[in-house]
């Protein structure tokens, strides 16, 4: 955090409320390759797990990475992975993007229906039933974002 502060807001006073905030969102995951422990900290993102056919959300922290009014460290959340877990992370230019039939957000729902729906599927066809999913619901609006989504399963 230190360092994204330095570098992006390397012009402003941390005091001073009426200027810019520069930072940004992250949901970062370490997997123990011995204990299958999975440590996750999110700035803003969460990180869904379905497992068993249940999508379990685990939230990150309600602060970017950067400066921020109330700034406190981060939660660090530990989860046991099994084998055949899927781990989805993702930026929020998915979720945010605008489209549909009332020009509306794809919303976190509306993805997670989505993943709920193909996560049996091979990881490369989830990546493509994904884009045209979002293709689709984007239509002839422009991309508003970044658009990151990454999806790992779990083999022991």
């Amino acid at each position: 955090r230190d360092q994204v502060i330095k570098t992006l807001n390397k012009e402003i006073d941390s005091e001073d409320d009426k200027k810019m905030r520069n930072g940004m969102d992250l949901a970062l995951c370490c997997w123990d390759l011995e204990t299958n422990m999975l440590t996750f900290s999110g700035a803003g993102n969460p990180v869904f797990i379905i497992r068993d056919n249940e999508l379990e959300t685990i939230k990150g922290d309600r602060q970017p990475i950067g400066l921020h009014k109330k700034m406190k460290p981060f939660t660090k959340h530990e989860y046991q992975l099994m084998d055949g877990d899927k781990l989805y992370t993702f930026s929020d230019g998915y979720s945010d993007q605008m489209g549909g039939e009332n020009e509306d957000r794809i919303k976190l729902k509306n993805f997670k229906a989505e993943l709920k729906q193909i996560h049996t599927n091979k990881l490369d066809s989830q990546m493509e039933h994904l884009d045209k999913y979002f293709e689709n619901w984007k239509g002839n609006m422009e991309q508003m974002d970044d658009v990151v989504v990454i999806g790992v399963e779990i083999k022991f």
